[in-house]
């Protein structure tokens, strides 16, 4: 083969279009829930979620029940467990699958997506502190 020449290839040797079946086709729900989970991993990494966490807690259910009134250990466990479950792959599609089958799922944002998905992480990572005891 000289370096400047024909060589004999064409691109349509090379390149071939092959029929995608029906059944290989990627499904709607799957795509949008892969595209939901990765927003979702993305929105999390982006901001302070601990700290929405404190947040939501004090306001929405009491301060004197807030993260700053636990003991030490009990937040040592929580946080632990917290992000362990906001790390999860298979925790944040599920949870994400779970919104996207609500009536009106679809049509919340990422932020509101996540925020669920961070009070479900928060109250589950509290409610298994000290069950290893």
């Amino acid at each position: 083969m000289d370096e400047g020449g024909d060589d004999g290839w064409t691109d349509e040797d090379v390149v071939q279009q092959i029929a995608v079946p029906e059944e290989l086709k990627p499904d709607d729900k799957v795509v949008k829930t892969q595209q939901l989970v990765s927003e979702v991993f993305d929105f999390l990494k982006a901001n302070d979620i601990h700290r929405f966490w404190r947040r939501h807690l004090s306001q929405k259910v009491h301060r004197h029940v807030g993260y700053s009134s636990w003991d030490r250990s009990l937040q040592v466990e929580f946080d632990q467990r917290f992000k362990t479950f906001l790390e999860d792959p298979q925790f944040i599609m599920s949870n994400c699958r779970k919104v996207l089958n609500m009536e009106m799922g679809h049509a919340l944002g990422v932020k509101w997506v996540s925020a669920f998905i961070v009070c479900i992480a928060g109250f589950t990572a509290f409610a298994l502190c000290g069950l290893d005891e």
